[in-house]
């Protein structure tokens, strides 16, 4: 039986400790809150993330890890619907036929949007597509107009000025997943009842809640027999923070693993999570194209699940991506809720400031990797530079985005090459 430190106790942390805890000892360093992105708050007693989330009927590891710990039963699933908030106007964007009736493209171009959809659909390798970037991608297939409308609005929100080397294999990432969620002409997704605390409570209680140490890791040191974490040794140590983070607390060296490291970059978010009296709009999930507003998107979470959870307070999250450098991410809290509140009134006039129950403001610096052309070429290995650590982190999910599901199968490829280590008794 090993020795092993997982430092980091959100999704990835979390079943990796799963994972390995089955044969080893493990203990789980954790230096704010458990879950990471999908860590929780509590609304009228009912636990929420503090950052949207859900996950895809196609998310097949995830929910077999959820069977696997017997609840399942905890499952909602929901037919969730898209639109577009551009050219003043809403504009549905979940079905085929919301498609055909979308103005903003002409007949041309819905043709076009429906092609290479489909094609992206139902394409299963991804490696041609790092090369080239998601506007020459499209360019290619004479849909400029489709990508200027539609996909070069999202892929800004999401990686502001780094969408222009945005590789069309991360675009495929998220367009595979949700044309797999899809039950006919519709999309559903999951939520778990109770949110995904219920899936990080049962994880935490199966490796035993007396191995989370609540503490901030300052140095990880390679010593005689092992690793030292804060002094205490260990046989194997895997960190899942992010890579700057990773940097902050190892020797510094001029290791090539280290510099590829030092090169990984990373978007921010900037979350309000609104609890309202009333519905805001028809759509759970609203992509807002508007240089009137900051927010880039909405979430109303509670037409995914019913609002009686949560006292019958609608829950509605606003959201915009920005680099932890860009001037918004140091803005105090009470600023950024007034600058998205005048933003929901602007998009919804009957919400008035009698409706908005509270609001609360979430960010992190680290919320997705910001992949470059060829980024497969660069993305670190889980193996680091020093015998016994590894590194597990969102960078290495890559084509995929970031999401409860993927950092599972992260974590699940990590702790197969760490316990195929292990057993052959390699030194790293």
């Amino acid at each position: 039986m090993k020795r092993i430190a997982v430092i980091g106790a959100g999704a990835t942390g979390l079943t990796l400790a799963y994972l390995l805890g089955k044969d080893h000892h493990i203990d789980i360093y954790e230096s704010s809150h458990v879950g990471g992105l999908a860590g929780c708050v509590d609304i009228q007693g009912t636990p929420i993330e503090r950052f949207y989330h859900h996950f895809f009927t196609s998310d097949n590891v995830l929910l077999e890890l959820f069977d696997e710990l017997g609840l399942t039963n905890c499952l909602n699933m929901s037919t969730t619907s898209m639109g577009f908030y551009m050219d003043g106007d809403f504009h549905r964007f979940s079905t085929p036929l919301d498609i055909l009736g979308f103005s903003p493209l002409g007949l041309k171009d819905k043709l076009l949007f429906g092609i290479t959809t489909l094609y992206l659909i139902a394409k299963r390798e991804w490696k041609d597509l790092e090369s080239v970037t998601c506007s020459q991608f499209f360019r290619s297939w004479h849909a400029s107009s489709v990508f200027e409308r539609i996909w070069e609005p999202l892929i800004k929100a999401k990686f502001g000025k780094a969408s222009q080397i945005t590789p069309m294999s991360w675009l495929w990432g998220r367009i595979s997943a949700r044309g797999r969620s899809r039950s006919g002409t519709k999309e559903k997704l999951i939520y778990p009842i109770g949110s995904f605390n219920v899936l990080f409570d049962k994880m935490l209680e199966v490796v035993g809640k007396d191995r989370l140490v609540n503490r901030k890791v300052d140095e990880i040191k390679a010593a005689d027999g092992g690793l030292l974490v804060n002094g205490k040794l260990y046989d194997k140590v895997v960190f899942t923070g992010s890579s700057h983070e990773f940097l902050d607390i190892i020797d510094p060296s001029s290791d090539d693993y280290l510099t590829g490291l030092s090169h990984i970059d990373y978007q921010g978010v900037v979350v309000c999570l609104f609890e309202l009296k009333k519905r805001a709009g028809d759509y759970y999930w609203l992509n807002v194209v508007d240089e009137r507003m900051k927010l880039s998107g909405v979430i109303e979470h509670t037409h995914m699940l019913d609002p009686e959870h949560y006292g019958g307070r609608h829950i509605l999250y606003a959201f915009n991506y920005v680099h932890q450098d860009d001037p918004f991410f140091a803005l105090p809290d009470a600023e950024i809720i007034g600058i998205y509140e005048k933003d929901i009134k602007l998009l919804y006039p009957h919400v008035t400031c009698s409706d908005i129950l509270g609001a609360r403001v979430f960010k992190s610096p680290y919320a997705n990797a910001i992949y470059t052309l060829s980024y497969s070429e660069q993305m670190p290995s889980f193996r680091a530079h020093v015998g016994g650590l590894y590194f597990c982190n969102i960078c290495q999910i890559y084509p995929e985005d970031r999401n409860v599901s993927n950092s599972v199968s992260l974590a699940k490829k990590c702790a197969k090459e760490m316990l195929s280590d292990i057993k052959g008794g390699s030194p790293i």
